[in-house]
């Protein structure tokens, strides 16, 4: 059995772990995704992929403006006795900079929609906090995009097509506008041509953008060589025997980092395999 070693562990495949794993990846830590599912994405991959953050730099495009003292008083009303005060302010210095660090370092690019704070009656609400993730040609992940989980049926045509929310106003146009329907033909083009290649459409907005926008191409600070990501992917079977980073199948790397060891089995202890499911571990490391 092969052994490796690792510095992060990251459970979970979705917008949270991937920034981490991301971030780990460019600060120079070995880091290993660990995902239960045989698709990537998780439940960020379902959804429609907005990201809630005060102060954001993107606000200005709704036209909105923000201030600490209202982002305060509008998480107070929300949370009410659930207010930490040590973790609100960690949030709102570190939301802004995580939004500026992943789109300067990563492929991930934000854009800020009109829509009100989910509570719009509460004191403090504003405009133009929840951002979206700019569309991406899936395209770039190769065999990689068969493997990212679709979206909910709500949020795609066909089956598999998406549309970034900022080009539903060409779509409705398509036979009312030859501009609608030259970008509609262009779109369904290509929808048909990603069909055949990689049976599902490789445009991704929304959730999938989210997760589907890859760090492989980002460049770690002050590094002297640009570097990308490998990504291992090797099928296992979990047994009722013990938790699955204990029973790896041999030929697989094997977490022997004490903490990366510790992190894993506790949050996998109790999870017992039925039937004849089968687990990825999506290994990933840096090379040069």
């Amino acid at each position: 059995m092969t052994t490796a070693q690792y510095d992060v562990v990251v459970i979970g495949s979705g917008a949270s772990g991937l920034t981490c794993a991301t971030v780990a990846q460019q600060k120079g830590l070995r880091c290993l995704v660990l995902e239960k599912s045989a698709l990537l994405g998780g439940t960020t991959a379902y959804s429609g992929g907005g990201v809630w953050i005060a102060g954001n730099p993107h606000m200005h495009q709704s036209g909105a403006s923000d201030s600490r003292v209202d982002a305060k008083a509008y998480l107070s009303a929300v949370l009410g006795n659930h207010y930490d005060e040590l973790l609100i302010e960690a949030f709102l210095d570190s939301g802004p900079e995580m939004v500026s660090y992943m789109e300067e370092n990563t492929q991930v690019r934000f854009f800020s929609i009109p829509l009100s704070d989910y509570r719009p009656e509460f004191p403090g609400a504003k405009l133009g906090r929840t951002m979206l993730t700019q569309e991406y040609d899936g395209r770039a992940l190769g065999g990689w995009l068969r493997k990212l989980r679709l979206p909910l049926p709500g949020y795609v045509a066909f089956g598999s097509m998406q549309a970034d929310p900022q080009h539903l106003g060409k779509l409705k146009q398509a036979f009312r506008s030859w501009e609608g329907f030259r970008f509609s033909a262009g779109r369904f083009a290509a929808f048909l041509r990603d069909l055949l290649q990689y049976r599902r459409g490789a445009n991704l907005a929304n959730g999938n953008a989210l997760v589907g926008r890859p760090p492989r191409n980002a460049r770690p600070p002050n590094a002297g060589r640009a570097r990308r990501w490998a990504w291992d992917a090797t099928y296992r079977r979990k047994t009722r025997s013990g938790p699955l980073s204990d029973r790896m199948c041999a030929g697989g790397p094997r977490v022997t980092n004490n903490s990366a060891s510790a992190a894993s089995t506790s949050s996998l202890r109790n999870r017992r395999a039925t039937g004849r499911a089968r687990h990825s571990l999506l290994a990933s490391s840096m090379i040069d």
